[in-house]
């Protein structure tokens, strides 16, 4: 497991993430830009967004696939880089992951994923993957529903990198 970089030290999620997983590949230019809540277990174990033997990601490559999408045109990532573990109530560490707070996302994106997301032309494709993902990137508040955005088409801009009120 890659260990997080210093600049992870004041993340509200510094304590209890796990591993450091960065975007793949890193910082290059893509038709199509993969964002997802965050790694999964799997995911943190071998620094892989969307692992290819993780669940999340054999599914994601049969979208791709499915779609005639060239993985190489693929820049494929998360809204926090590290596995967020589910805590039990006994102080265990599962092995399902929570979905990031607006906090835990909001300093990753200022501290590591804004410059590759912004790297990406101008006419890319963002695809959310998940509710957590979908509700940073439109900036819905956390209880909205975003599920009845499930396959609707966006423009937007990405989030300011300022802490909103």
């Amino acid at each position: 497991m890659n260990q997080k970089p210093t600049a992870c030290e004041g993340c509200p999620a510094y304590d209890h993430g796990i591993g450091f997983v960065p975007p793949e590949p890193s910082l290059r230019p893509a038709r199509f830009v993969v964002v997802g809540q965050g790694p999964g277990e799997q995911e943190a174990q071998f620094s892989r967004p969307f692992y290819p033997g993780a669940p999340s990601g054999r599914m994601l490559r049969g979208w791709l696939e499915e779609a005639g999408i060239d993985s190489r045109d693929v820049t494929l990532g998360n809204i926090v880089q590290c596995w967020l573990p589910q805590v039990r109530l006994s102080g265990d560490m599962g092995k399902l992951s929570r979905p990031p707070t607006h906090s835990e996302a909001l300093y990753c994106y200022k501290t590591h994923w804004a410059a590759w997301i912004n790297a990406a032309p101008a006419a890319a494709h963002v695809l959310a993957v998940g509710a957590p993902a979908t509700r940073f990137l439109l900036g819905l508040p956390s209880g909205e529903a975003a599920e009845r955005l499930a396959g609707v088409t966006h423009r937007f801009e990405l989030p300011p990198l300022e802490v909103p009120q």
